[in-house]
């Protein structure tokens, strides 16, 4: 049920969306924004959303460097002291559980030890410790409380959502170019250009997940009333967000968890299965309509050729260079024309080799089988958080490198069945 204060939110995050049509925009109005909504949380929703926050699980939010450093640390610290009683409670209940995941994070800190230690290496793995540490005591407190709102989460992370957009806005003029140019922010991205470490100064992907967690947020609360017309309004706001992204992977991502979403309502499966590919179609025939260039250009095929061999070919030449023992914990840079080969698998056995891909595949195999994974698992408070793992595992299949697509791990950590260690 959602709140008038939610229903508020709500319409003022659509009139966000549309400010930037109409060219009335200020960045630091959501940021507000969004500090007024943190008096909405209970201590513990608190808590969570400053540790989520602070370690950028949806992407880097500001381009002051300065800036990111200030606030994660703000929000990383804050998020401790406010979840303290929780951690020590988690970890002394399900101890075997944080010895199995102290064992991973060890695997991973000796590797980088024996590795080149290069400078990506160093940064790398320093990310990826805080990152696992973090994540793990967050998603382990989030499953197991039952006075969690999803909506809370969802609003929040829209709101930043539509700061992410002003500020490419402001600072830059990545504007749309009409009413219905619902896919500007990739190709204006794209103009801007990069920065010195060759990224993208505006980051699509970056606004596709800031997009996309609100979504999956919001959808996998366990119910949803759907003749309500803030939800039809507030999903069609989400998903109007990630178009607006441009960023394919995203995309491709939503369909899915709308599919599995339908799949998980009680009914007749064969209703369901046939909603589901509704879902998946209307999308489709959105994205395909929606004038983007990068779509275009990956339908086209005029630069699959330079993705495919980004993607796939550079790897496994990397691959051979030493396939039992890997170039190294992030090696890859030193052969590679990337830092990371945008695949976590492809990204172990280039670095680690089949020795670690073995420890590794071990370790999931393991983690899985005293798992209670299912579509319709729910956490405490009747999450299908499911949903957050298919997000992830398809992102860690294109995107990112290993510190931050840790999170697969963690969440997978995230379903054991607890009372097997009772």
């Amino acid at each position: 049920m959602l709140s008038r204060a939610d229903k508020i939110f709500i319409a003022l995050i659509g009139l966000g969306l549309l400010s930037i049509y109409v060219g009335v925009v200020s960045m630091y109005l959501w940021l507000g924004l969004m500090l007024v909504r943190l008096f909405f949380l209970n201590r513990v929703e608190l808590g969570i959303f400053s540790l989520l926050f602070g370690s950028s699980l949806f992407g880097r939010l500001f381009v002051s460097d300065m800036l990111v450093v200030v606030l994660t640390t703000i929000f990383l610290i804050l998020g401790y002291v406010l979840l303290f009683k929780e951690m020590l409670a988690v970890l002394v209940r399900y101890k075997m559980v944080y010895i199995v995941f102290a064992l991973l994070v060890l695997y991973f800190v000796v590797m980088y030890l024996l590795g080149p230690m290069n400078p990506y290496a160093t940064g790398k793995i320093a990310r990826l410790v805080v990152r696992a540490i973090t994540w793990m005591f967050m998603f382990q407190i989030y499953v197991q409380n039952k006075n969690i709102n999803n909506v809370h989460f969802a609003i929040l992370y829209a709101l930043l959502s539509i700061f992410y957009l002003s500020q490419a806005f402001e600072l830059y003029g990545v504007r749309p170019s009409g009413l219905f140019d619902i896919t500007y922010f990739r190709d204006g991205a794209e103009v801007i250009g990069r920065n010195e470490k060759n990224t993208l100064i505006v980051n699509p992907h970056t606004m596709g997940y800031l997009a996309l967690g609100p979504l999956t947020f919001y959808l996998a609360r366990d119910k949803i009333e759907l003749k309500s017309i803030w939800n039809l309004l507030f999903v069609t706001i989400l998903v109007l967000l990630v178009f607006t992204s441009g960023a394919r992977q995203t995309m491709v991502c939503m369909a899915g968890i709308f599919a599995l979403r339908v799949m998980q309502v009680k009914g007749n499966i064969a209703k369901n299965a046939l909603l589901a590919i509704l879902c998946v179609g209307m999308l489709a025939i959105i994205a395909l309509n929606s004038g983007s260039s990068a779509i275009e250009r990956s339908l086209t095929g005029n630069n699959a050729g330079e993705v495919l061999h980004r993607d796939i070919d550079t790897p496994f030449e990397v691959i051979k260079i030493n396939p039992v023992f890997g170039v190294g914990f992030g090696g890859y840079i030193d052969f590679g024309n990337k830092e990371y080969p945008h695949n976590i698998f492809l990204e172990i056995i280039a670095e680690l080799g089949l020795i670690g891909c073995i420890i590794l595949s071990t370790f999931l195999v393991l983690s899985l089988s005293v798992s209670c994974i299912g579509f319709k698992y729910k956490t405490a408070n009747g999450t299908f958080f499911f949903l957050f793992l298919v997000v992830y595992f398809f992102k860690s299949m294109i995107s990112g490198d290993l510190s931050g697509n840790i999170v697969v791990f963690i969440l997978i950590l995230s379903f054991i069945d607890y009372s097997k260690f009772k």
